[in-house]
């Protein structure tokens, strides 16, 4: 039996998910009552799942609850009689699919946000259990390709390297509180190379590698010029193939520089078509997705770009491409890779896969800060830095924040600063003109929706405008 423990009395409020009894016909319901931990004979408990949404395209939203926990609304509830219920479930196209079990939840409500008695959160690993026995059940194209991608790529984790955590003064106890409360793990901000402030919480460790998501992207474009002995030409030659996948007539004006800066002209929406990593042969797949523009004309951001430019990347060094990263840019500032995802063709995914400490990250951005100097050596390109500080897509689809090589660009307390953002509030900010790096680590993953991720980050920008407020340097 999976339950949910309630803080406090420490009772089970719900049990979860169940599949009926065999022999029931395809479409009944079967009205046995049962008090929560007594399930009748046959109704087999299967890990919980908080409620079924069927075809959801954000299925990780829908079941934001887990993140959040549950809290009991009173005892009467808890001794209310449950059903264990078959229904059956149709595709939007009219297929009628496997038969879908769940037991009503009526015991159970959202835990308000300033109930303090309400339980802890179900940790990470019981999420993933729930999301893969939910993903199992469903019918949904959608969800089975979300689980197949799970299930054929593998997350590598690299050896563990001594840490030395920043010493540095915390912030004060509201900003600690502000940090906390928007969901952040870690903050950091140097000037000019020195630490002025590092937080972090206490779980999970503190200062280890977490997944940094779309901050990726701009690792993968620095890499892209460091490596390559001419990166501006070979940013503006043309794609012939892809992992030996020819391109289509369309894309045949296709080049590194159009891929990094968004601008394939793909007929996609992020997150909305897993099939693309479902199985093997990523770059055909993404090579074959309609177009609705011409390559370079129209900012449309999308991972899969990244994930074509690290392949071109591979194809061209002919070797992995976190052994590129963290050879060109990462090891001659003393830091290097935490982790990295494999996909089924055994490639490393550069879209949004990479892990990093916080510190390292910071390292990163001052890096980059630096004009890509690093004592008195030269990592990164300068005139590369000064690119990304330029808007190739001054109108994207956020209002008032530019693109250049997996940066984003914007204007902050009358100050240029550019800013890689990963999914879930991730962020390394640079200010130029205040020689400020900033870094932001949060919890990621399934538990985080998409308008959480939106008001972290946008936590994040308001901290950033705070800490450079009326800062006489600034000059936009």
């Amino acid at each position: 039996m999976f339950d949910i423990a309630v803080a406090g009395a420490g009772r089970a409020c719900w049990d979860g998910l169940r599949i009926p009894r065999p022999g029931i016909p395809h479409g009944q319901l079967d009205f046995t009552p049962f008090i929560p931990g007594q399930p009748p004979a046959g109704c087999h408990p299967l890990t919980a799942l908080a409620s079924y949404h069927a075809c959801a395209n954000t299925l990780y939203s829908r079941h934001k609850r887990f993140h959040q926990g549950f809290r009991p609304v009173g005892r009467s509830h808890l001794d209310r009689p449950w059903r264990c219920v078959t229904i059956s479930v149709t595709r939007p196209h009219g297929i009628e699919q496997e038969r879908k079990h769940l037991v009503g939840l009526s015991p159970c409500t959202h835990r308000r946000p300033h109930d303090a008695s309400a339980a802890p959160s179900v940790t990470r690993a019981t999420f993933s259990a729930l999301l893969v026995t939910g993903l199992l059940l469903t019918g949904c194209a959608y969800q089975r390709d979300v689980l197949r991608y799970e299930l054929g790529i593998t997350r590598v984790t690299a050896p563990t390297q001594a840490r030395h955590e920043p010493i540095a003064e915390p912030p004060d106890a509201t900003f600690q509180r502000v940090l906390t409360r928007n969901g952040f793990r870690a903050f950091l901000h140097s000037n000019a190379g020195d630490l002025q402030t590092a937080w972090h919480t206490p779980h999970p460790a503190p200062w280890q590698p977490e997944a940094i998501k779309s901050v990726s992207k701009a690792l993968v474009t620095a890499a892209f010029a460091t490596a390559q002995p001419d990166w501006a030409n070979a940013a503006d030659a043309p794609i012939t193939h892809i992992s030996d996948c020819a391109l289509p007539e369309h894309l045949r004006t296709l080049t590194p520089a159009i891929l990094a800066n968004m601008s394939a002209g793909f007929d996609y929406r992020e997150n909305a078509l897993p099939a693309v990593y479902a199985d093997s042969g990523w770059a055909c797949r993404i090579l074959a997705l309609p177009s609705t523009h011409q390559p370079g004309i129209y900012y449309n951001y999308g991972t899969v770009q990244t994930r074509l430019l690290s392949l071109v990347l591979q194809d061209t060094l002919k070797q992995p491409l976190n052994v590129t990263v963290n050879n060109a840019i990462l090891a001659p500032i003393g830091v290097s890779l935490g982790g990295w995802i494999v996909n089924q063709d055994g490639d490393v995914f550069g879209g949004s896969g990479f892990r990093m400490a916080a510190p390292d990250l910071l390292k990163f951005g001052e890096l980059v800060l630096n004009g890509g100097r690093y004592q008195g050596s030269q990592v990164i390109p300068a005139d590369f830095v000064a690119t990304t500080r330029a808007a190739v897509f001054a109108d994207t689809d956020r209002q008032s924040i530019g693109y250049s090589w997996g940066w984003l660009l914007t204007t902050l307390s009358d100050c240029d600063v550019q800013f890689a953002e990963g999914y879930g509030g991730q962020m390394v900010a640079v200010v130029p003109e205040t020689r400020d790096v900033f870094v932001f680590t949060a919890t990621t993953g399934g538990l985080v929706s998409a308008r959480t991720h939106t008001k972290r980050v946008e936590a994040a920008l308001r901290i950033v405008t705070l800490e450079l407020q009326d800062d006489p340097r600034c000059t936009t």
